[in-house]
C-alpha cells in the first residue's frame, strides 16, 4: 500500500507491521510480547560505549529513542545525571528526516535535520509545512565519571519517519458528545507495544484534545486516570482496572463509560471484548454481558446505524432504493416524480426525506408521504437566483442546506427545523466561497470545500497555497439540548498540497476521521481519495489499488463508513459505479440512469 503525504507505507491493519529494526546504532532483536505488536521487532538498544566521544554519544542516544516499545530508559543513559532527571521526552515528539551530526569544538555536537511532523503529548499529529528550513540543534556535552554525557537534551522524543511509519498507528479516542447520546472520534496516534490499550484508556480519561474540548467530554474526570489500566489476556479480552470513582457512577454512566472503552478498544486487533473492574470486583453495566464488545454498544456506533448502508437515487426525477443489481421507485409522492427532485437526503431514521425542487427550495416531509400535502416547504434561497446545494439530516434531526447566494457570491450553511431557518454563524468560513459541504455522522464536525481560504491549516500554513478548493474542517458547537446548532468555529484547512492533490469535489465521511473526495493528481482524471483530518495521511486510487479505469466521469461520490456500505460513486451520464471487497471498481449496470445517489444521512 502507498499512501501520500508524510505516511508513505502502513498495512492493512491497524496493528499489523513490517518486521523491521533501524538502521544505525548497537541494537539487539528479542521475541515479541503480545498479540498487539505480533510481526514487530521488539528493539532494544546497547547503552553507552566506554570511553565513547561526544559525537558516538550523541549517535547512541539518537539510537536510543528507536527503542521499540517505546522506551527512554536506554536514553537516559547517554544523559548527565542531573539531565536524566529533569529530561521530559513525552511532553512532545518530533518527526524527523535523517539527523546529520557534526561534532564542534569545546563538547559541542550539532543535530541537523528538517522536522517533518510533530505529536502532541496526546499524540494529537501536526504537519510542518514542505518548506520548512532544515533546523540545528546544539547540544553540549561534559565529562562525568562515566565518560562524556549530554547535558541539555530537549524536551522531546526525537525519532525519524522510518521509525514513526513501522511503530506508531493512527486512532481514535471515543469521546461523548454534549448531549451525551452520541460518540465523537478525537484522532491520535500512538506507539504500538503492550502498553497501547492502556495508553488508550488514559487517553479516554485525560479528555478530549484541545480542539474538541467545549463540545465532547469523558464520563470521568482526568483525577479518575491515575492508575488505570487495561492489559490484554491471552484470550483477548482487556481487563479494564478503574479507579474507585467509578463505583459512584449511575447506571446511565456506566452504559456511557462502557460505550466509550469499547469502541476505543475495538481498534486493537485481536480484541474479543473487555471487562470493567473497580478493585478486583466486576463493575456491572445494566443490560451488557460480563464481556462487552461493539456489538453491545451498536447505538453508539459513531458512523451511525446500519440503515446508513441503503443507498438511494433519483430515477426520472423520483427518488429510488438502489440494490446491487436493481433499482426501485420508492412508494409514494416521493418516488412518482411529479415534483422532479434535484439532490436527495434520505434521513438515517428512515423517517423523512428531503429534496432540492427548482434549484431553490427545499422540501422535506416522511418518507411516506402520499401526496404534496404531506410535504412541505422548509426553506427557500434568500436570494433571487440563489440555488440550494447538498441538503443533508444530522444526527439530531436538523436539516442543513448550502445556500449559493446566486451572484452575490456569499455562500452560507443554513440550518432548519420545523420552525425556524438560518445561516449558521460560520466567522471566517462563512466568507470562503464554500462549494460543497458535509456534516460528518456524529454531527460534531463540517467538512467543506472553499475557494477563498484565508484562514489557518493544520500544523501551519504550507509554502504556496493547495490548488482551489480547499478541504476546511469546522467545529459544530450545540447548546446545552445536544441538538440546538450555536455556530461553526475553529475552522482549519487540511493541507494536502504535498500529495499534488487538486481540483476536490463531492465531500462525504468515510470514518468518523477521514472525508472522502474527488479530486485530480496532476492531470489524471478524477478519482476518489481519503484524507485524513489531521492532515496526516491522503490515500486512494492507485495508491491503494482502487484506481477507475478510463474517463468515467465521475461527479458525486458517497459512502457511509457502516458495514455493508458500498463506496460509490456517479457519473454526469447517471451511471454508478460501485468499489467491491477486492478494492476494484464495477459499473452497476443494471441499474440504468441513476442521478445523485447517496447514503441515508
Amino acid at each position: 500500500m502507498r499512501r501520500l503525504g508524510l505516511v508513505a507505507a502502513l498495512l492493512a491493519t491497524a496493528l499489523a507491521g513490517c518486521v523491521s529494526v533501524p538502521d544505525s546504532g548497537p541494537v539487539r532483536q528479542v521475541e515479541p510480547r503480545g498479540a498487539e505488536i505480533d510481526f514487530l521487532v521488539q528493539v532494544v538498544p546497547s547503552g553507552p560505549e566506554p570511553g565513547a566521544g561526544p559525537e558516538a554519544i550523541v549517535r547512541g542516544w539518537l539510537t536510543a529513542m528507536k527503542a521499540f516499545p517505546v522506551s527512554t530508559e536506554v536514553a537516559r543513559q547517554y544523559l548527565t545525571d542531573e539531565a536524566a532527571q529533569t529530561w521530559s521526552p513525552e511532553r512532545r515528539t518530533g518527526i524527523y528526516t535523517p539527523f546529520t551530526v557534526v561534532a564542534k569544538d569545546s563538547g559541542v555536537v550539532q543535530l541537523r535535520s528538517r522536522q517533518v511532523a510533530r505529536l502532541s503529548v496526546r499524540g494529537a499529529y501536526r504537519q510542518t509545512p514542505a518548506a520548512a528550513a532544515e533546523r540545528t540543534v546544539s547540544l553540549r556535552l561534559e565529562q562525568t565519571g562515566a565518560g562524556w554525557r549530554i547535558v541539555d537534551p530537549p524536551d522531546t522524543l526525537l525519532i525519524s519517519v522510518q521509525f514513526f511509519e513501522e511503530y506508531f498507528r493512527p486512532f481514535n479516542l471515543y469521546f461523548l458528545d454534549s448531549g451525551g447520546e452520541a460518540l465523537v472520534a478525537d484522532p491520535v496516534w500512538l506507539p504500538l507495544g503492550d502498553q497501547l490499550p492502556t495508553q488508550l484508556v488514559q487517553g479516554l480519561f485525560a479528555g478530549p484534545t484541545p480542539w474538541l474540548q467545549g463540545q465532547a467530554g469523558t464520563t470521568l474526570s482526568t483525577a479518575a486516570g491515575a492508575g488505570v489500566s487495561a492489559p490484554l489476556r491471552s484470550d483477548g479480552v482487556a481487563d479494564v482496572q478503574l479507579g474507585e470513582q467509578a463505583a459512584n457512577l449511575s447506571a446511565t454512566q456506566r452504559t456511557q463509560l462502557a460505550a466509550q472503552l469499547t469502541w476505543t478498544l475495538s481498534q486493537i486487533t485481536g480484541l474479543a471484548g473487555l471487562r470493567m473492574r473497580v478493585g478486583g470486583a466486576k463493575l456491572d453495566v445494566p443490560d451488557a454481558d460480563s464481556v462487552q464488545t461493539t456489538d453491545t454498544w451498536g447505538q453508539f456506533d459513531p458512523s451511525g446505524p446500519p440503515a446508513r448502508a441503503l443507498l438511494f437515487g433519483v430515477r426520472r426525477g423520483g427518488l429510488a432504493a438502489i440494490e446491487a443489481r436493481s433499482v426501485a421507485t420508492v412508494n409514494g409522492w416521493w418516488g412518482n416524480g411529479g415534483a422532479v427532485l434535484g439532490e436527495v437526503s434520505v434521513e438515517r431514521t428512515l423517517q423523512r426525506v428531503a429534496a432540492v425542487v427548482g434549484g431553490n427550495r427545499l422540501l422535506a416531509g416522511p418518507f411516506n408521504a402520499v401526496e404534496r400535502a404531506d410535504v412541505r416547504r422548509w426553506y427557500e434561497s434568500q436570494a433571487a437566483d440563489g440555488t440550494l446545494r447538498d441538503p443533508q439530516w444530522d444526527r439530531t434531526g436538523q436539516l442543513w442546506v448550502l445556500d449559493t447566494g446566486g451572484r452575490s457570491g456569499s455562500a452560507s450553511v443554513v440550518v432548519a427545523d420545523k420552525t425556524d431557518a438560518r445561516p449558521a454563524p460560520a466567522g471566517g468560513l462563512a466568507q470562503a466561497g464554500i462549494s460543497a459541504f458535509a456534516i460528518s455522522p456524529d454531527g460534531a464536525r463540517l467538512a467543506a470545500l472553499v475557494h477563498r481560504w484565508s484562514g489557518p491549516y493544520r500544523g501551519g500554513e504550507p509554502s504556496g497555497r493547495d490548488r482551489s478548493p480547499v478541504l476546511v474542517i469546522a467545529r459544530v458547537v450545540r447548546g446545552a439540548d445536544g441538538r440546538t446548532v450555536r455556530r461553526l468555529d475553529r475552522a482549519y484547512a487540511v493541507p494536502v498540497r504535498q500529495s499534488g492533490l487538486g481540483d476536490l469535489a463531492s465531500p462525504t465521511w468515510v470514518t468518523p476521521a477521514e472525508v472522502g473526495v474527488l479530486g485530480r493528481i496532476g492531470k489524471q482524471p478524477p478519482q476518489v481519495y481519503r484524507v485524513a483530518i489531521d492532515g496526516s495521511e491522503v490515500q486512494g486510487a492507485a495508491l491503494t489499488g482502487e484506481a477507475l479505469l478510463g474517463q468515467v466521469g465521475a461527479d458525486e461520490l458517497t459512502d457511509a463508513g457502516v458495514v455493508n456500505a458500498r463506496t460509490v460513486i456517479g457519473t454526469r451520464s447517471g451511471r454508478l459505479y460501485v468499489l467491491d471487497s477486492e478494492s476494484e471498481w464495477s459499473r452497476l449496470s443494471a441499474v440504468g440512469e441513476i442521478d445523485h445517489p447517496r447514503h441515508p444521512d
